[in-house]
């Protein structure tokens, strides 16, 4: 997954190197975010982290948060709460009623998606992102991710 290369063009790159320290991701952690997201796609690490394809600027403030638990619900008949999802996000605890909506979030939500949706809950609550994203791996780690599996090691190797 780590060898997957990008073809990007100088703009890109400045862009998605950018975006992601502002995101405080690695060059390690965005790619095998990318590849999680669509392994075939050229462009999915600019995709994942939130630009907009034709002007790399990232995409514009929309109530990700809320949208990231409206789409967790799809297959359910409750609502995963917004404020639910933040704070499993900002505590890394996953909250046993809503266990099958954070798994589908998780492994089946676009995850530029996820990503917008803790970059607000930063912003808002204004909370590092550092414990954001290895929260982010507890959770894919609780609730048994196949996309996010490892992401929680990978984490964990960029602190030492």
């Amino acid at each position: 997954m780590t060898n997957f290369v990008f073809a990007l063009t100088p703009a890109q790159q400045a862009a998605v190197t950018a975006r992601r320290m502002a995101l405080q991701l690695s060059a390690r952690q965005a790619r095998f975010l990318a590849v999680a997201a669509d392994p075939d796609d050229p462009l999915g690490i600019v995709r994942v982290l939130g630009l907009d394809i034709s002007t790399l600027q990232p995409l514009a403030p929309r109530p990700w948060l809320d949208m990231a638990a409206r789409t967790a619900s799809v297959s359910y008949r409750g609502s995963l709460p917004s404020d639910v999802l933040a704070s499993m996000l900002a505590e890394g605890r996953v909250v046993s009623e809503w266990f099958p909506h954070l798994g589908h979030l998780l492994d089946e939500t676009p995850l530029s998606l996820l990503i917008l949706a803790i970059e607000q809950l930063a912003n808002q609550q204004h909370l590092p992102f550092t414990t954001l994203w290895r929260n982010l791996g507890q959770l894919a780690q609780a609730c048994q991710s196949h996309r996010l599996a490892g992401w929680l090691e990978l984490f964990a190797e960029h602190d030492t």
